[in-house]
């Protein structure tokens, strides 16, 4: 997983392919590349089915109106592929749906929201770890762009929720983090409508927000953080009261082993890359946001850390515009 690929032979081509696309734009790119792209994606060789999908994720940006045109056409070729028999076929397949969810938004959650979460979704409880998380990062991309037209989501938070919530207790720890960011995203995205899942997904995050004290969980915690704060500022104070003094708690506690309370010696760990930090920050804000009023009464432990951080100075410098 954390193999440095960006000098590979395929990594170079994705690029090259891309800036062609962006600056030669379709008129010069769609010709060439579908004329390789129909035979390549029927192809018996698991790898140029891989090449097509991924070639057209490249593409996209560069020719959006295109895309947008034949959509329909687009979509032909890309879903079937998610039921490819190869694994890696099916990842580069929720490569290009999230590619083309961000690259064509708001046409594409529009205009084909129900083919593409028919073919998406069941892909969560594919068997491959590595597959599962890509479908739950193409939701995130979706789901991102449909701003305040939560009814596009709406008909399929069931389907998509049981499965997250099935993510969640993967013992792959990459896959527990990408499902909290998607339930974060879709939760955004559905806004009050989130409100009937509260009680079933709210728990598992407490949970998640309290895992093992290793540095190997910091991801976790601070995507639990995220995520639980978010389905706050969806759901209401109504709603998230209940568990808001829970949450806290669990917080400050955090906030408490941070790097950024260093000065404050009540540290025992001090590790400038802690990710939580940032993490907890905009977390509270979100509180606050959510709880009004009622939020005051946590300014005395919430304020002291944030002025510490506030206070911190960067780790670069600017000489001469270069950045240190």
């Amino acid at each position: 997983m954390d193999f440095d690929e960006s000098d590979a032979n395929w990594v170079v081509g994705e690029q090259a392919i891309d800036r062609l696309a962006r600056k030669l734009g379709a008129k010069a790119i769609i010709p060439a590349a579908f004329h390789y792209l129909p035979t390549l994606i029927a192809s018996a060789d698991w790898r140029q089915r891989h090449a097509s999908l991924m070639a057209i994720s490249s593409i996209a940006e560069g020719c959006e109106k295109y895309m947008k045109a034949e959509l329909s056409r687009v979509l032909d070729m890309i879903l079937p592929c998610l039921n490819d028999a190869h694994p890696r076929v099916r990842w580069a397949a929720c490569n290009a749906v999230g590619q083309l969810s961000t690259d064509l938004a708001p046409t594409i959650q529009r205009n084909a929201h129900e083919r593409i979460m028919h073919a998406l979704v069941p892909l969560l409880e594919t068997p491959e770890p590595r597959v599962q998380a890509h479908a739950a990062a193409a939701l995130v991309n979706f789901c991102e762009a449909i701003g305040s037209d939560d009814e596009i989501i709406e008909p399929y938070l069931d389907g998509i929720l049981e499965r997250l919530l099935g993510l969640l207790r993967s013992p792959k720890r990459y896959v527990q983090e990408q499902a909290v960011t998607t339930i974060a995203t879709v939760a955004d995205a559905a806004a009050e409508r989130f409100v009937k899942y509260y009680d079933h997904i709210m728990p598992l995050l407490i949970g998640a927000m309290q895992s093992g004290e290793g540095k190997e969980y910091r991801i976790l915690r601070a995507k639990a953080i995220e995520c639980a704060t978010l389905i706050a500022l969806a759901v209401g104070k109504e709603t998230f009261g209940k568990d808001a003094m829970a949450v806290m708690e669990i917080m400050a506690h955090i906030q408490c082993t941070s790097y950024f309370l260093r000065r404050l010696m009540l540290a025992s760990i001090t590790d400038s890359d802690d990710p939580q930090a940032s993490y907890l920050i905009t977390a509270w804000g979100r509180i606050c946001r959510t709880l009004g009023a009622q939020f005051a009464q946590f300014l005395p432990n919430v304020m002291p850390p944030l002025l510490e951080s506030a206070k911190l100075k960067p780790d670069f410098a600017i000489i001469d515009g270069i950045s240190l």
